[in-house]
């Protein structure tokens, strides 16, 4: 219950757009190293077991820089806990607090979420508690259970972009938003945001455009597509096969993996920079133990899944030396927040957070 003096001092969150100052930003997390020594990995080798220390060691250090350049740029941080997290049972563990974008938004002046009820109430609820006054803990689901696709929801002022790409939002998702939205003047369009065909049973259109500023998109999908909607932009087209790894002087660094073992998504794909992780033994037991924690990565492109703190910066996880010449030419800083195993976990700076409050007003921008 929260008392009459906190409310005093809560705040209803907001966020308009996806690029209008940032100042309240909930970041994830993943397990603790720690799990290793638990019997969380049955017959799991002396080797593999410090590999894999050593990856989720590295993740939470990226988590906690990306929670440092953050808070140098003026914008509150939260962190969710395991501990308030209920898993049925040990064949069920996945690592579901990494992105908060999968189950929560701020869309408008509603907080809204699709995390599993089953998993207890909503962690990245808990630490905003005290915080806001519009949290809704009505986890929204279609009738055949699938929760709102928000990475393929795309906020622009007065209009709201739900995709429906395959795997995206269903009608059902669609007719949700409306009927939530359209009575308070909001334009919703349930439209193709892209182009771009995802091989596996996932659709995130935040792994295929991003709008920074209004007129600038960065995209991967064909220029023409994104000009259909966004009559006039200014759009710089990522080439994702091109700078796939940024260059092939990177790429050859690279060793990557496509797997043939089903996990949550169907086929997985994952990649280490770092050459301590390439050895076989290592892959095999990443196969047996870990494909349910893991998309298919080789489609998502990770320079344009990045975080918007407002029209003049942009915080990416990897230099990308002609996009970052096209940002300074419309007066964008862009910043770089390593996320090193982005090719493992298949998540981006725009999937590990979610922008929980921005300022500004309700505008038009088409």
């Amino acid at each position: 219950m929260v008392t009459p003096s906190l409310i005093f001092y809560m705040k209803k969150a907001q966020a308009y757009t996806e690029f209008q100052q940032l100042t309240d930003c909930m970041i994830g997390k993943s397990f603790p190293s720690s799990i290793v020594d638990q019997d969380f990995f049955p017959k799991v080798s002396e080797g593999n077991k410090r590999l894999i220390k050593d990856l989720l060691d590295e993740t939470e250090e990226d988590y906690q820089n990306l929670e440092k350049l953050l808070n140098s740029l003026n914008v509150n941080t939260y962190r969710p806990n395991y501990s308030d997290l209920r898993y049925g049972n040990k064949q069920s563990l996945a690592p579901l607090l990494m992105n908060p974008r999968d189950s929560n938004m701020t869309l408008g002046s509603k907080i809204i979420n699709s995390f599993d009820s089953r998993h207890r109430n909503n962690p990245f609820n808990i630490p905003l508690r005290d915080k806001f006054n519009n949290i809704n803990e009505e986890s929204l689901r279609d009738s055949q259970g699938n929760g709102l696709g928000y990475a393929s929801i795309v906020r622009l002022g007065n209009d709201i972009i739900v995709d429906n790409a395959e795997y995206a939002n269903t009608p059902e998702h669609a007719k949700m938003i409306r009927d939530m939205y359209e009575d308070e003047g909001y334009r919703i369009h349930y439209l193709s945001a892209h182009d771009f065909k995802f091989k596996n049973a996932i659709s995130h259109c935040d792994a295929a455009f991003a709008i920074l500023k209004p007129g600038v998109i960065v995209t991967h999908a064909k220029e023409d597509k994104v000009n259909e909607f966004y009559k006039g932009w200014d759009v710089f087209n990522v080439d994702l096969h091109k700078t796939y790894f940024n260059n092939r002087e990177t790429f050859l660094k690279f060793k990557s993996h496509k797997s043939a073992a089903k996990g949550g998504q169907g086929n997985v794909f994952f990649s280490f920079h770092d050459e301590k992780y390439w050895s076989d033994e290592f892959f095999h037991f990443l196969n047996d133990w870990t494909t349910e924690w893991m998309p298919y990565s080789l489609e998502t492109c990770f320079d344009v899944n990045c975080l918007v703190v407002n029209e003049e910066n942009v915080i990416f996880s990897n230099e990308n030396y002609e996009l970052f010449k096209f940002l300074e030419k419309r007066n964008i800083n862009p910043h770089v927040s390593n996320f090193r195993h982005r090719y493992f976990w298949d998540g981006g700076l725009h999937c590990i957070t979610w922008d929980i409050n921005r300022e500004g007003s309700r505008e038009n921008y088409l």
